[in-house]
Parts: structure tokens; C-alpha cells; sequence
């Protein structure tokens, strides 16, 4: 660059500076979008190609703060406040890029509540109603009871089970959302069993003739 300089009285100089103008590196292409569930793991990329990047800088607009200093940064367990977008800005020779920019979607997982809440017991063989109910306002597409790890064949888009224990039984649900996620619950059930009454008589009697009967069990 030539800087030219006059005077008052029309005297002319020269100075003459020389600047290397840098090119910046690409825009980062983190992605479009990344949808998980709550509780997965967020794996964000930076996809610089083959750049040569000195520097690596993930915000989340609107805070400024730096998150992540890596390419590819990892949240283990996602929580439903690690949503939103996700801003890359990468430096190279001490150039910034223009912001790359990913959404992330993180979907809750479904709560569930069955019914009866507190520990319950029946008679040997009776009959009793499960029922299921998310506690988070998730909505569910589909309802899959198991019996000790077998699974119930019932209707999917029942969240209630009809049961007739024999025996102190686990029941567990698991849930799918609309969003692909899943929820899990158990419920066990006792059982009590049902006495068995003997009564105890002589086996022939004369008429008129009074008789003791005894009764035992329980």
C-alpha cells in the first residue's frame, strides 16, 4: 500500500507498507441437526474437511461462553437443558471462519406410574387391573408389559394389564414415545396364599347321638 502526503506548500512525499491479507478458513459444517433422547450421548463433528484448524470454539448463542475447545466435543448423558443451537467459529493463523451452526433436539424420556402405586398383595388366583400412566405429559405410541422377562402378548395401545398371580410376581412395562424414546417400570405383586380348611368327623354316627366336629387349617 503507497500513502501519499502534500504539504501546504505543494511538497510531496511517499511511504510505501506491505500487508500479507490472510485467508480466512471455510465455514465449519457441523450439520443441519441432531435429535437424541435424554439420557444419550450428544456427539457433535466438526467436518472441517481436510483444513489445517489451530483453533476450535463451540458456543451456545446466546452466550458467548466457550463450551468446547475440540473438533469433536461429547456430552455423555443428555439433559433436556443441553438443547438448542450450537455455534463452531475455527481459527486458523489467526483468522476466524464465519459460525457453523447445528440444532440440537433432545426428546424426554417417558416417567411412568403404575398403578396400584404402593406394594400390593391378592389371594393366590385372584384377578386384578395394572395401570400405567406416564407422569411427564410424553406421549406414548405403544405399551409392553413382560412377566418375569416374558413378554405379555397384549394390546400395544393398552397402558393396562389384566393379571391372575399364582405366585409373588415381577411385572415390568416398557414404553416407546412418539419421539422414539424409551421408559421403563416394574411393579411386583405378592401373593397370599388361600388357607385350605380340614374338618375332622367320625365317619358314621347313631341317630340322635351328638358329634364333635374340629376344624384346623389356615
Amino acid at each position: 500500500i503507497v500513502y501519499t502526503y502534500t504539504d501546504s506548500k505543494g511538497c510531496t512525499n511517499f511511504n510505501t507498507s506491505n500487508y500479507v491479507v490472510k485467508d480466512a478458513p471455510a465455514t465449519p459444517k457441523p450439520g443441519t441437526s441432531l435429535t437424541v433422547c435424554e439420557g444419550a450421548r450428544i456427539s457433535l463433528h466438526a467436518n472441517t474437511g481436510s483444513a489445517v484448524i489451530d483453533k476450535y470454539e463451540w458456543t451456545k448463542p446466546p452466550s458467548t461462553d466457550v463450551l468446547f475447545t475440540g473438533k469433536d466435543p461429547v456430552i455423555s448423558s443428555a439433559e433436556l437443558s443441553d438443547a438448542g443451537d450450537y455455534s463452531l467459529i475455527v481459527t486458523t493463523n489467526d483468522c476466524p471462519s464465519q459460525p457453523g451452526v447445528i440444532k440440537v433436539v433432545v426428546n424426554p424420556l417417558p416417567k411412568l406410574a403404575i398403578v396400584p402405586a404402593n406394594n400390593v398383595s391378592v389371594c393366590a388366583g385372584a384377578s386384578m387391573l395394572l395401570s400405567a400412566s406416564t407422569t411427564n405429559g410424553v406421549a406414548i405410541s405403544s405399551w409392553t408389559w413382560d412377566v418375569s422377562g416374558t413378554e405379555v402378548i397384549v394390546d400395544k395401545s393398552s397402558s393396562i394389564l389384566s393379571i391372575k398371580p399364582q405366585a409373588t410376581t415381577l411385572y415390568s412395562l416398557s414404553v416407546r414415545s412418539v419421539n422414539n424414546c424409551i421408559g421403563t417400570a416394574n411393579k411386583t405383586v405378592g401373593v397370599t396364599l388361600v388357607p385350605v380348611a380340614d374338618i375332622t368327623a367320625p365317619d358314621t354316627v347313631c341317630p340322635g347321638v351328638p358329634v364333635e366336629l374340629s376344624a384346623s387349617g389356615g
